[in-house]
């Protein structure tokens, strides 16, 4: 069997964004409309977004081969234009995955954030350790997934 790939922490905090959110598991082999509608729109973000990652990559962390993600990204394309209902489901997903993409900032903003928790009175403080409170926890239940 092929090594884990090199992108596999990518592509698993979207699978867990996923998973969490909705409880269904996108790399079973079920073929129900809502795991279909998932993977579709997992494939479609990833491949958007992390263009260099090969479909043959995307398909190993899925259990599946490189034509069926190219299929589901096509997929996405005509349901994307043609359903509301997909989406709808699929703007969802996106927001939930820009949100998550949010709590880990460039190694060039850290200092500029450091610089404003300085700042920041004591109330705003306490918000912004409360979110970062909350990344480690998140950070810990991957590590946790990853190694179980």
């Amino acid at each position: 069997m092929k090594k884990q790939g090199k992108n596999h922490m990518e592509l698993l905090s979207y699978y867990l964004v996923i998973k969490d959110e909705t409880g269904l598991d996108i790399k079973a082999k079920k073929r129900t409309r809502n795991i279909i509608d998932l993977v579709k729109i997992f494939c479609k973000f990833i491949k958007t977004k992390f263009p260099h990652i090969p479909l043959s990559e995307i398909g190993y962390f899925l259990k599946r081969d490189h034509a069926s993600i190219s299929h589901a990204i096509n997929g996405y394309d005509d349901l994307h234009l043609t359903d509301k209902d997909f989406k709808a489901k699929a703007e969802h997903f996106k927001e939930l995955f820009y949100a998550m993409d949010s709590l880990n900032p460039p190694e060039e903003y850290k200092q500029k954030l450091i610089d404003i928790i300085e700042v920041s009175p004591e109330s705003v403080r306490k918000d912004i350790y409360e979110q970062l409170k909350e990344q480690e926890a998140i950070k810990r239940n991957i590590e946790k997934i990853i190694h179980d």
